[in-house]
């Protein structure tokens, strides 16, 4: 499981769990610090269907695999076998409540591509390149939404699963693409 969340007020932040072989041992990694500056919320530019939305406050992205490991009485600790199942991705999202565009986007369930780009200029200096993360769902489904009137200004929070559309373009329910100042894009779920 992967854990991606975007806030416009901090950093961007990511966590990771894993399974792994018992057998397997490593040894302590050292940290190796880059020069380049982390990247902020703030940085985020979010499409939903194609338009810009600028009244995103945050937003949470989550990937999961599930996997079954399989031991056997095979005379060993490690597993005969693993199994994955597919690919999940929910997103949650807090929104600013100007308009019903989120709203509409639930009670209509047009299901629209939902893209986050995150630009750090910061980290090319002497004009280079900039570091960029894309996150692209191909088909967001809003399945719950709430409206939220505790703080000064109302917010939605909203859920949303990606899904994938059964065309031989998909790549699943998400695609992400990281480019940094060191290294060439990489990476698809």
């Amino acid at each position: 499981q992967w854990d991606l969340t975007i806030d416009a007020k901090g950093g961007i932040k990511h966590t990771v769990k894993t399974v792994g072989w018992p057998s397997a041992s490593t040894s302590t990694p050292t940290a190796a610090w880059p020069t380049a500056s982390s990247f902020m919320g703030w940085q985020t530019g979010v499409t939903v269907g194609g338009a810009a939305c600028t009244r995103l406050i945050s937003a949470g992205i989550t990937v999961k695999r599930s996997s079954e490991v399989v031991h056997t009485l095979n005379n060993t600790q490690n597993p005969s076998s693993t199994f994955a199942g597919p690919v999940e991705c929910n997103i949650k999202l807090s929104a600013i409540v100007d308009n019903y565009t989120e709203w509409n986007q639930l009670i209509n369930n047009t299901q629209p591509q939902i893209v986050f780009t995150i630009t750090n200029t910061a980290g090319s200096s002497g004009g280079g390149a900039a570091s960029v993360i894309v996150a692209s769902s191909f088909t967001a489904a809003w399945t719950k939404a709430v409206l939220n009137r505790k703080g000064k200004y109302v917010q939605l929070d909203a859920e949303v699963t990606c899904q994938t559309t059964g065309s031989s373009q998909d790549n699943g329910p998400i695609q992400f693409s990281i480019n940094n100042v060191v290294q060439a894009g990489f990476g698809a779920y």
